[in-house]
């Protein structure tokens, strides 16, 4: 698979794009944080508003699945000792997402 291949599956889940997003203002956050802001961007409502269960939900997929994948893919660094997420080199991620929110094909198409 290639780097660009890796990048892309990294992004294709809205909690990962939430946790990079969230990641690029701050390089470091306890996985709870990340966890915190996956919920309140995913349910577009502050964290008080969402069901306790919805929170656990996010929280075990981020650690079983999410938090991983995006350590293979090389944006982050996670310590699961200290439960502390490291941003690594988010700038391809974070230019990617601003470019799918703006609407503009990554490719430069002239369409």
């Amino acid at each position: 698979m290639s780097p660009d291949d890796h990048l892309f599956r990294a992004l294709s889940h809205p909690y990962r794009r939430h946790a990079i997003a969230a990641l690029a203002s701050t390089n470091s956050m306890t996985l709870r944080d990340v966890s915190n802001t996956v919920v309140s961007r995913t349910y577009a409502a502050p964290l008080t508003d969402v069901p306790s269960d919805a929170v656990t939900d996010v929280y075990l997929s981020l650690v079983h699945v999410h938090v991983p994948m995006l350590e293979d893919a090389g944006l982050i660094e996670y310590d699961p000792h200290r439960e502390r997420i490291e941003a690594l080199d988010l700038e391809d991620a974070t230019r990617l997402l601003s470019v799918v929110a703006d609407g503009r094909s990554p490719v430069g198409s002239t369409q």
